[in-house]
């Protein structure tokens, strides 16, 4: 009895060490999928960044070379608001003023 007991307490340990490395071995290809997964996007977004990046510098080269925004046309509008309401004069002129760029 004191036999099978003692090859019992030694047979039991390998066969938990064997199915704990078993799961591990699958744990650990799972983890290295899901690395490669995450590698390949953080490659893609590195791509569109350098693409960005590029497209910035043309811009700022193109600005450089004098070759920078347009000249804005400035144009007299007439807009009828009579029916609207105001508070002063009627006949006052009005001034409108677009900041787009705010550096």
């Amino acid at each position: 009895m004191r036999s099978l007991t003692r090859v019992v307490l030694a047979v039991v340990p390998m066969l938990l060490l064997a199915v704990s490395g078993a799961a591990q071995s699958q744990t650990s290809e799972e983890m290295l999928r899901s690395l490669q997964r995450d590698i390949e996007s953080l490659k893609q977004g590195q791509g569109r960044v350098q693409k960005d990046v590029e497209e910035i510098k043309t811009l700022l080269q193109r600005l450089t070379r004098g070759g920078g925004p347009e000249e804005v046309k400035v144009e007299n509008i007439v807009l009828d608001v009579k029916d609207g309401q105001r508070q002063g004069d009627a006949a006052a002129r009005l001034v409108l003023v677009d900041f787009t760029d705010y550096q």
